[in-house]
């Protein structure tokens, strides 16, 4: 195959190839920055989700064991020493540590009176 001969002069043809270059890249960088933005945004916003989730989860079951300790505890105080005070309920509902409430769950099986517990003070 034969190239042919330009009618243009080859300074003016290499100055159109290196403002094509110029333009294709500043086109090619804005172009990249808007699809890494929109990438980044979409992939940010499923990984805060995912993570939001998990959180969430974590506190719900965190939140479902320290109800049920709680209210297992009341309900074995309540068997082995009758009528409880409002301040022990107070005081066992407002228990944020489930270590603490496995302690109370043990103590409870040894405890003679409800002074033995430890919470009516």
């Amino acid at each position: 195959m034969r190239m042919r001969k330009s009618k243009f002069p080859k300074q003016l043809i290499e100055l159109g190839v290196k403002l094509g270059v110029k333009l294709g890249v500043k086109l090619g960088e804005k172009l990249g920055e808007k699809l890494g933005e929109k990438l980044g945004e979409k992939l940010g916003e499923k990984l805060g989700e995912k993570l939001g989730e998990k959180l969430g989860e974590r506190r719900g079951v965190r939140l479902g064991e320290l109800h049920a300790k709680r209210r297992t505890l009341l309900d074995q105080m309540r068997v082995k020493f009758g009528r409880l005070p409002l301040a022990v309920t107070r005081k066992v509902s407002a228990i944020e540590n489930v270590r603490r409430l496995d302690t109370l769950l043990r103590r409870v099986l040894t405890a003679r009176t409800l002074d033995g517990m430890g919470l009516s003070k």
